[in-house]
């Protein structure tokens, strides 16, 4: 039902784009977006086990309008997975809908649902004609959210964001600010009003940059309270209040450089929980660093390499000799891929990702690795 209610939500955005709606100072409504489909093969190793799918991967639509002077608009849905109703597959998601004041490149101000700043790709994951990637980095691959905890990693929603460039001779320095609800928000499974913050917590967080030339780098970090871990509580045999709302600090750092025809992008994210206990560990971090090589205004090649290291838990034995196990889920992902634009408007991609899994403890067997192989076609619209 709430699918629909968004779907006749779009439309009345469009219709509202003729000009019977157009106010002095205003601007039309300008409407565009991006979509990437994919085919894929998957397979591993290890098992006599492959995979094949065609798959509208990502579409996002965008609605821009100026609302006057200093004064914009914005809203962002979001569609994955070959998304279908009546299928029961993939997801519509309202992403962004807020408003803009910007007085100067100095100072601007955000209010009402938004991606916040955080590290390199945070922002611009969405513009996949863009970026040269099929299976992007794995903490932003939002094709992937059902299977990879990718709101954990990065900060997802904000609802207040104050932003900036501050010029310096021939340095920039670049500032954001965001404000929003913790990770705690209920959903349609809950009593009561969904997507609500069910705590008296809140995200804070931002990011400082430099731009040199053609070097940018940052430092993000953000403070929040989580309170995700209360499954994993209730399979104790005993009771760790500990694991509700648990502080969480993320920091993050990037760097992007651009020598000629050669890239380089690379980001660190670090998860910090605060347990109140030292019976469980739930650190996590990620990393991933990229060298691309333009070999002309068409056609770019790249080799990408990404870490994921996270701090686990699992029950081993039966009662009462019921004991814990911590022991780090590692998982090792080069890559390589190959990005041809077409024109302005329509880029062809190939990629190969490996993704080999390891665990340091001998009571807990680590899961499979596994390849996939990826053909795609980016457009914006």
């Amino acid at each position: 039902m709430m699918r629909r209610s968004i779907f006749v939500f779009v439309v009345c955005l469009v219709a509202s784009s003729s000009p019977a709606f157009a106010q002095i100072g205003e601007s039309p409504i300008r409407i565009f977006g991006y979509f990437q489909n994919q085919f894929k093969q998957e397979g591993s190793p290890r098992a006599d086990r492959e995979s094949n799918t065609f798959l509208l991967q990502q579409l996002n639509l965008f609605f821009q309008k100026n609302l006057g002077r200093n004064w914009s608009a914005f809203v962002n849905f979001e569609v994955l997975n070959s998304f279908s109703t009546s299928r029961n597959t993939g997801a519509l998601n309202l992403e962004e809908a807020w408003i803009r004041y910007r007085l100067n490149k100095k100072l601007n101000l955000k209010i009402g649902l938004q991606i916040p700043t955080f590290n390199h790709l945070n922002q611009i994951k969405n513009r996949t004609p863009v970026l040269p990637y099929i299976i992007r980095p794995l903490v932003y691959e939002t094709s992937l959210s059902e299977v990879v905890p990718v709101d954990e990693f990065v900060p997802a929603r904000a609802f207040a964001q104050v932003y900036g460039i501050l010029p310096a001779n021939n340095v920039k320095v670049d500032y954001a600010v965001f404000f929003g609800n913790s990770p705690n928000i209920s959903t349609q499974d809950d009593p009561g009003q969904s997507g609500v913050d069910t705590t008296a917590t809140f995200l804070i967080g931002g990011r400082a940059g430099v731009r040199y030339k053609e070097l940018k780098v940052g430092l993000s970090s953000t403070y929040d309270k989580a309170s995700r871990f209360q499954d994993l509580a209730s399979t104790l045999p005993f009771s760790l209040s500990a694991l509700e709302e648990v502080p969480r600090i993320r920091l993050g750092a990037d760097i992007s450089y651009t020598f000629g025809p050669l890239w380089f992008q690379g980001e660190y994210i670090r998860l910090e929980y605060d347990e109140g206990t030292k019976l469980v560990d739930l650190d996590k971090d990620f990393l991933y660093g990229t060298i691309g090589w333009r070999i002309t205004d068409e056609l770019q090649i790249y080799g990408s390499f990404w870490r994921t290291r996270v701090d686990n838990n699992r029950l081993v034995g039966e009662a009462p000799d019921i004991e814990i196990q911590r022991f780090v889920d590692a998982t090792n992902s080069p890559s390589f891929g190959v990005a041809y634009n077409i024109n302005e408007r329509i880029v062809l991609k190939g990629q190969f990702a490996h993704f080999d899994r390891s665990r340091d403890n001998p009571r807990v067997s680590p899961s499979p690795g596994f390849e996939i192989y990826s053909l795609a076609a980016s457009v914006s619209f």
